[in-house]
């Protein structure tokens, strides 16, 4: 008889949890779908303004390590013979852009919101820079470019993602609506 009236009880509060998880659910799909498209819009613009203001402030922190980067084009800086070509991802446009959707708080004012999305493009602008100029560090010390770059930018996405799960409304829907508190 106990058990008849647990699982009475468990059914009458079921339905309206997972009403709300599935609500939680389809916020956290339309954010993944703006995101999606966030990034690829990052990816079709040419963003050359961004990419010589990127190259300039690694230009100018990369001088005070001694190492002269010369400019000559917009977007690409030579050491020596090796060149090295500002590209979109460079900039880390498509991480911003792609942490907008995922950031917005549907609960907070726009001012919250604002002030959440210009720490953010700070913190971004910050952790670029400091990923580019290591990479340029080892890749100075003679680790190969391709593995430099590369390690740089795995610790960096995987710092930018870990901060946006920790503080962002992405991040309390996602533990909300897929992860069962016990």
């Amino acid at each position: 008889m106990a058990n008849a009236g647990i699982h009475q009880i468990a059914s009458q509060t079921v339905p309206v949890n997972a009403s709300k998880h599935r609500t939680e659910r389809e916020i956290v799909y339309c954010r993944v779908i703006v995101l999606i498209g966030s990034v690829i819009l990052a990816h079709a613009l040419s963003w050359e303004w961004l990419r010589y203001y990127t190259s300039e402030l690694v230009r100018h922190v990369v001088l005070v390590r001694n190492l002269q980067l010369v400019r000559i084009s917009p977007d690409t800086l030579a050491w020596g013979t090796e060149h090295f070509c500002y590209v979109t991802s460079c900039t880390f446009i498509d991480v911003f852009l792609g942490c907008l959707p995922l950031m917005w708080d549907l609960h907070a004012g726009v001012p919250r919101n604002a002030a959440c999305i210009s720490a953010t493009a700070i913190g971004l602008l910050c952790l670029n820079i400091t990923r580019l100029t290591a990479a340029l560090a080892l890749y100075r010390f003679g680790i190969a470019w391709w593995f430099a770059d590369g390690v740089c930018g795995g610790i960096a996405y995987f710092a930018a993602w870990m901060a946006l799960w920790r503080a962002s409304a992405f991040g309390r829907e996602v533990r909300g609506a897929f992860f069962v508190k016990v």
